[in-house]
């Protein structure tokens, strides 16, 4: 005789940092959830850091994780975006609002493993096994996991990257688009501080971003096209120190390169729809945009934040977290915020990354006389800061700053 169906509210596929949020954020509204993933079983480190808005720091400070990694998290109190060698640049500063830094820099593993101890207090258990398949039935859904284990849900939550087994399962379409670019990431030491400074300097070939680190650190995301960044890739170590000496242009003093730098192409990957039956998609299993602006991850904790507030919601009511209205409420504020923030992303590197003659003279002036109008200023500002009012929907209140 097989065992009974273990039953929870919510099944989250996926144990990255989006589906641990996600999972500490329901457990602590009082959801029960569980978390598959193979890659749980992994020890291994991830040297990568991560861009958290003002907005995101929110909902971790809500759900009781912020204070374990604030130490350790290096603040963004200003922004500077300027157009190559031109100029004239649009400059925020974080005490112009009021609300704190814009963002802070935070180490994967330092946010991981917060979260994980977070989960660990919450009782939120978690299988080391992959999704095989799942059928709806009336009023749930089942899973088979790959060791045969059969998990009953209210939802099951795609969170496991862009791409995305259970949205495959689901029969989800997307949109993919390849940008012919590559992100070369690597992390420097310089000799000035840089005063809690992320830098953005758009070139025809894509923009160059520089993101502080705690000491005299950054990190660096190097655009450039395919062809171009491969050859770059290839330079021995003291060829591709000079390289990026031209980009810095003696910005913080000279920078030195600390390890070996990583490259990975850029593609736009859109889910054709972000709920299927009682199959909901969230991260980059939904949306997986350019880096530029440093966007996509707190795009995905919206989602995170909007659906816990549903399906608390409507537990509150007596209601299960799968019903129809629910689903298709956060369907309907996901697709209009992710529409927005591609629109705005996919548009940006369009216009900036563009050789055309006299186009970057137009674009350094565009920056100038925004730079020029504090109201302009203060709403593309509270835009960076993830704080913005949606449109057509408000935020979800996580994000706000408001308790569940």
């Amino acid at each position: 005789m097989s065992e009974a169906p273990l039953r929870t509210e919510v099944l989250i596929a996926g144990a990255g940092l989006t589906g641990m949020t996600l999972a500490a954020t329901l457990a602590s509204a009082g959801i029960d959830c569980r978390i598959a993933d193979p890659a749980a079983r992994s020890s291994r480190r991830d040297a990568r850091t991560t861009a958290i808005t003002c907005g995101s720091r929110r909902l971790y400070e809500a759900i009781g994780v912020w204070r374990a990694v604030r130490a350790r998290a290096q603040p963004i109190r200003r922004i500077r975006v300027a157009e190559s060698d031109v100029p004239l640049y649009l400059h925020f500063e974080s005490d112009d609002l009021g609300e704190g830094p814009v963002g802070h820099i935070v180490s994967n593993d330092d946010l991981s493993g917060a979260l994980g101890s977070r989960l660990g207090r919450l009782g939120v258990a978690t299988d080391a096994h992959a999704v095989e398949s799942f059928e709806e039935q009336p009023g749930w859904v089942r899973t088979r996991l790959s060791d045969d284990s059969v998990i009953d849900s209210r939802i099951l939550v795609g969170a496991d990257g862009r791409a995305s087994p259970v949205r495959k399962l689901a029969g989800i379409g997307q949109r993919t688009r390849a940008y012919g670019q590559t992100a070369m990431v690597c992390t420097v030491r310089h000799t000035e501080p840089h005063q809690d400074t992320a830098v953005e300097r758009f070139f025809p070939a894509g923009p160059f971003a520089v993101l502080p680190l705690r000491g005299r650190r950054s990190a660096v995301v190097w655009t450039e096209p395919r062809s171009a960044a491969q050859q770059l890739m290839r330079l021995p170590p003291a060829d591709f120190q000079t390289e990026l000496e031209a980009r810095f242009d003696g910005m913080f003093g000279t920078p030195t390169v600390e390890g070996a730098p990583t490259a990975f192409p850029l593609s736009l990957v859109l889910a054709r729809r972000h709920t299927r039956g009682r199959v909901v998609l969230v991260g980059d299993a939904a949306h997986a945009l350019h880096p530029i602006a440093g966007q996509g991850f707190n795009l995905g904790l919206r989602g995170v934040a909007l659906l816990a507030e549903l399906a608390a919601d409507h537990m509150r009511l007596g209601l299960e977290p799968g019903d129809p209205n629910v689903l298709a409420e956060f369907a309907d504020r996901r697709r209009i915020d992710t529409a927005s923030l591609v629109a705005v992303t996919d548009g940006v590197n369009r216009l900036f990354s563009n050789g055309l003659p006299g186009l970057g003279v137009v674009r350094a002036l565009g920056l100038g006389m925004v730079n020029a109008i504090p109201p302009v200023k203060q709403a593309l500002m509270r835009q960076a800061m993830g704080i913005a009012s949606g449109i057509g929907a408000p935020l979800p209140r996580l994000i706000r700053g408001e308790p569940l």
